[in-house]
């Protein structure tokens, strides 16, 4: 009796045998929070890795707005991929991909290394150019900032200097003479009256 064999998958192509390169473009669902993007992508990497593919780079490109809506959405989060594999295991990747959750759209290209390299510098320039920019806003922003802060500070001093004493400020000062007593002259007047008083009493 012969010995019934078990069911086997297809062997997958040896990573690194007639490897091509390839560029993967996807785009997940906007409203999905950091964790399940990131299971998102988790996913997508090993699809690829389990078709016999090498991951090269996989990164976050940009959030951007879609030429049309796609399941609702008018927006998406775009992932960049480039990888390596053999050409027969794309129509296994890509089928897998089309059933993934969370993915609205996808593109696979064959690239070659020189490309890619291309592509990848230019897109670490694009990404240096926006750093740049922004921080150039923000240096500009915190120097318009200082700026008014200082304009405020002397506005407030020049308004200060200007204002006039306090009206009581006078009476104070008059009150205050009175109560250390009479003058000089004042005296010497009483004196003067007092003595022909005393006089008479004498």
């Amino acid at each position: 009796m012969s010995e019934q064999s078990s069911p086997q998958t297809a062997a997958l192509p040896q990573p690194g045998s007639l490897m091509n390169g390839y560029e993967f473009m996807f785009i997940l669902d906007p409203t999905l929070d950091d964790g399940a993007s990131l299971a998102v992508v988790e996913r997508v990497e090993s699809i690829v890795k389990g078709q016999g593919g090498e991951i090269v780079s996989l990164k976050p490109w940009e959030r951007r707005r879609l030429a049309y809506p796609i399941g609702g959405h008018h927006e998406g989060l775009y992932i960049l991929c480039y990888f390596d594999a053999p050409p027969d295991s794309i129509r296994g990747i890509e089928s897998r991909v089309q059933l993934a959750e969370g993915v609205l759209r996808f593109i696979v290209l064959r690239t070659d290394k020189e490309t890619r390299e291309r592509d990848q510098a230019a897109d670490l320039r694009r990404r240096e150019e926006r750093a740049v920019r922004a921080a150039a806003a923000a240096a500009e922003a915190a120097a318009k900032a200082a700026e008014e802060a200082t304009e405020e500070a002397r506005a407030g001093e020049a308004d200060g200097a200007g204002q006039a004493p306090p009206p009581g400020g006078s009476t104070r000062a008059e009150g205050s003479t009175k109560a250390d007593g009479p003058t000089k002259t004042e005296a010497s007047t009483q004196a003067e009256g007092a003595t022909p008083n005393e006089e008479e009493t004498s």
